[in-house]
């Protein structure tokens, strides 16, 4: 490989030298998760998707990745016929589809995991600024996600990234309502969730996207990436946040151990923007198992003989690995059942680098420490 020269492959999966299993569909990779409380009645819940591209989604009922139960509505409103080649679901425009998890009864709950790559997300103005590239709330009282939901995991930007620098809304996703009503839903939100996402707000980006949730904690100071806020009006892209999630922190109440309070330029006068909410930061350093990305803190790859992808160039170049995803794209490598991630950043790295094509676009592997 020359100085600087691109290196094409797709970012789904690589395998290198030092996997010791085949590298498996993107459907074994989940890249985000919700887990249900219990199931006390078998029953269809719904979620939508509107993005363009090719997603994964296992409803975690069959116990077989392979052969996970996804349902479409049909104009009824019912759950519908399976999806054909479950578990891919293609869209090949940007639009609302509704879909359904078909849960038995369980006491447990289920883990629900989604995957995939969208490519373009709905334009227009007016009410489809509107248009979540993914919701959990679908307006079907007693029969949507985003009743039952208690936890998640993973990263929504992940699935759901900026395309390009994000400047239309064709290119950068909203998550408007995603998770509006969901009660039961709580815990402290993860800074990983939107993770990776890059250029300007879009309109109503976060309109109610946590409103009326069980939440607990406070807001993440890095929750909304490298979005920039740069004269846009941020009340109305943050409108009603998490106005209704009354278990969380307020601007006038104190952050936790190990945190500190943290002023964001566009939060307005006693974090208005978002519905009054305490935001803090970590201080805690990264522990000796822990690469520092970002003012994040991300899981070495130690132990899953997979820590290091070198190149055969003279020059000698190595990345570490993470076993979170730090960027969207990312450098996925996979061993086995697990998946670790080298961060990539825009733009040809200098001489010598290790470039990669995605797309129309060019990026260089950042190598941690």
């Amino acid at each position: 490989m020359k100085n600087g020269s691109i290196v094409r492959f797709s970012l789904s999966a690589i395998c290198v030298a030092l996997c010791t299993q085949p590298v498996h569909a993107l459907s074994f990779t989940p890249e985000f998760q919700v887990t249900t409380g219990p199931i006390t009645t078998a029953k269809a819940y719904s979620f939508a998707i509107s993005a363009k591209g090719e997603f994964y989604v296992d409803c975690g009922d069959s116990g077989d990745p392979d052969n996970p139960t996804v349902l479409k509505n049909n104009a009824s409103g019912n759950a519908g016929t399976p999806v054909s080649t479950v578990p891919l679901i293609t869209h090949s425009s940007a639009g609302y589809t509704v879909y359904w998890c078909d849960l038995p009864v369980n006491a447990n709950g289920y883990t629900i995991s989604f995957a995939g790559d969208a490519d373009a997300y709905v334009s227009g103005t007016g009410t489809t600024q509107n248009v979540a590239a993914i919701t959990f709330y679908t307006n079907n009282s007693g029969k949507q996600l985003s009743e039952i939901i208690t936890s998640m995991s993973g990263s929504l930007s992940a699935i759901f990234p900026t395309i390009g620098n994000g400047n239309t809304l064709a290119t950068q996703p909203r998550f408007t309502y995603s998770f509006y009503n969901a009660r039961n839903l709580t815990g402290q939100l993860s800074s990983s969730l939107f993770r990776g996402l890059i250029g300007p707000f879009a309109a109503a980006m976060f309109r109610r996207t946590f409103s009326n949730t069980g939440l607990t904690g406070y807001v993440p100071h890095n929750l909304f990436a490298q979005l920039d806020p740069d004269g846009l009006t941020m009340s109305d892209i943050l409108k009603y946040i998490f106005y209704g999630s009354g278990s969380m922190l307020t601007y006038n109440q104190s952050c936790p151990a190990g945190t500190q309070e943290y002023t964001l330029s566009y939060a307005g006068n006693n974090n208005t923007n978002l519905s009054g909410k305490l935001v803090c930061e970590s201080t805690s350093a990264c522990t000796a198992n822990q690469y520092a990305y970002n003012g994040t803190c991300y899981d070495k790859c130690d132990g899953t003989n997979m820590n290091k992808l070198q190149t055969s160039h003279t020059s000698g170049l190595s990345f570490n690995l993470v076993l979170q995803k730090p960027t969207t794209p990312a450098i996925n490598v996979r061993s086995g059942n697990t998946t670790c991630y080298i961060p990539l950043e825009s733009g040809a790295g200098s001489s010598p680098a290790f470039n990669v094509q995605y797309g129309n676009n060019t990026y260089h592997a950042i190598s941690l420490n």
